[in-house]
């Protein structure tokens, strides 16, 4: 008998982000710069933050990667440094929206492999009301 296994801490990030300072009007977000293929350095303003690779954004990457290790399901959520806390609330509940619209999305294609996650902007959760 095959177990059923869940990867149940799973972050994904859409593959292209808007330019977050000019919808906002200030930085300290971070962008996604592909420099090169199935390469992204996440950028914090100017300033280089980590590098990740396609497996970041790219759910088909990751089907292929939970059918080689036995995984059935993936629980997707949002990399912890894109919750912005410190940024304006209804900044942070726009981009909310923006984040989990992308893993809904994926969830709703594929939901025999993928449970999703939300974020709500947690410095002012009444606005996610």
């Amino acid at each position: 008998m095959k177990l059923f296994r869940i990867d149940i801490h799973t972050h994904i990030i859409p593959e292209n982000l808007p330019d977050l300072r000019k919808r906002y009007g200030y930085g300290g977000f971070i962008s996604l710069d592909h420099h090169k293929v199935g390469c992204a350095k996440m950028m914090l303003d100017d300033k280089f933050f980590r590098e990740i690779q396609c497996n970041c954004w790219d759910h088909k990457v990751r089907m292929k990667e939970c059918d080689k290790h036995g995984v059935d399901v993936q629980v997707l959520s949002t990399i912890p440094v894109m919750f912005n806390y410190w940024a304006n609330p209804k900044d942070t509940l726009d981009l909310s929206k923006y984040l989990n619209d992308h893993i809904a999305d994926i969830v709703k294609k594929h939901p025999k492999r993928f449970i999703g996650l939300g974020t709500v902007p947690l410095q002012s959760p009444e606005l996610a009301i």
